[in-house]
């Protein structure tokens, strides 16, 4: 039996650091591929155009993940970011867009999303949003998994390592593994 869980919440919530260190436990992973699109071209110049580049990619993790062999002590694929979260992203900035229908396809079955932390928000070069701004973010890409009757589970801040035990304590749990 496979898996599929996503790591996802609004920009600067830990995502990566949590994936790199499951890669580090050698569970299988896709990373977040939205960013090597952002740093050719800013999301709010051309956001459909963007957005179809990343929901493609994510699509095609989506399958290629169902190809993938796994080991019976570690079942699970974990995804940094899922393909609901583009829809999410246009839904924010109000853009009218086709990939509500586009979406419906496709089901993982967790999704864990992190919590914010004011006091640990950084910006970048990609991550332009401020904090009040990547909290409503977090807030439609909650409702973009809700709408599609996933189970959410809601991360609390805290340190990494304590986030990975309750990640992996709650798949292991909820898939009686």
């Amino acid at each position: 039996m496979k898996y599929k869980i996503v790591i996802s919440g609004g920009p600067g919530s830990g995502k990566t650091s949590i994936i790199d260190q499951l890669i580090l436990k050698n569970y299988k992973c896709f990373n977040e591929i939205s960013r090597s699109f952002l740093k050719k071209n800013k999301f709010l110049d051309k956001p459909i155009e963007i957005s179809e580049k990343i929901i493609d990619k994510r699509i095609k993790h989506f399958i290629k993940s169902e190809g993938t062999s796994l080991t019976k002590d570690k079942p699970f694929i974990f995804f940094d970011r899922g393909i609901h979260d583009v829809s999410a992203y246009l839904d924010y900035i109000e853009k009218p867009h086709k990939f509500h229908k586009k979406i419906q396809d496709y089901k993982y079955d967790l999704v864990f999303l992190l919590e914010l932390n004011k006091k640990n928000f950084i910006n970048d070069n990609e991550r332009i949003e401020t904090f009040k701004q990547a909290s409503i973010i977090h807030d439609y890409i909650k409702k973009s998994y809700q709408i599609k009757n996933h189970s959410i589970i809601d991360v609390p801040w805290m340190n990494i390592n304590m986030r990975l035990d309750l990640i992996l304590n709650h798949c292991y749990k909820t898939f009686k593994l």
